[in-house]
C-alpha cells in the first residue's frame, strides 16, 4: 500500500499536498487540546488515502495518440519518459484515473448546466459580436 501511495503522490503531488495540510491540521488541533477535531481530519486522511489506493491498486490506463499507444499502471511504466535527441527535448508521459476525471470537468458546460443552452448560444453570439466590433 504504502508503495502504490508513494508513487501516486510523487506525480500527483497536489494531492499530497492536501494531505499534508490535513496533518498540520492535526498536529495544530491537538496542539488545542481538541481531539474530536483531530480523530475527524485523522478519519479524512485515511479515507482520502483508502480512496486513492483503491482507485490506483491493479489498474491499468491506455492513452493513444494518432498511432502512438502507452500503457499506464502503478507497477510497471506509471510514467513514460522519451528522449528526442533531434529536438533534445525531454517528454514526460502520465495518465491515470485522477487524469481522466479532470478531462471530465475541464469539458463540462458549466454556464450551459446552470442555464440552459438556448441562453448560452445567446451568450456566445453576443460575445462573439463584441469581439467582432
Amino acid at each position: 500500500m504504502f508503495d502504490v501511495l508513494r508513487l501516486f503522490y510523487t506525480v500527483h503531488y497536489n494531492v499530497g499536498a492536501v494531505c499534508v495540510l490535513i496533518v498540520f491540521g492535526i498536529i495544530f488541533v491537538l496542539s488545542k487540546k481538541n481531539y474530536r477535531t483531530a480523530l475527524i481530519l485523522g478519519i479524512i486522511l485515511i479515507a482520502l488515502n483508502v480512496f486513492v489506493y483503491q482507485k490506483t491498486v491493479n489498474r491499468v490506463w491506455t492513452l493513444t495518440e494518432g498511432d502512438r499507444t502507452w500503457k499506464f499502471s502503478v507497477h510497471q511504466e506509471w510514467t513514460i519518459t522519451e528522449i528526442d535527441e533531434e529536438k533534445k527535448d525531454t517528454t514526460v508521459h502520465h495518465w491515470c484515473w485522477l487524469d481522466e476525471w479532470w478531462d471530465q470537468i475541464a469539458k463540462t458546460d458549466l454556464v450551459g448546466k446552470l442555464w440552459g443552452t438556448k441562453q448560452v448560444e445567446n451568450y456566445r453570439k453576443t460575445s462573439e459580436e463584441r469581439l467582432k466590433d
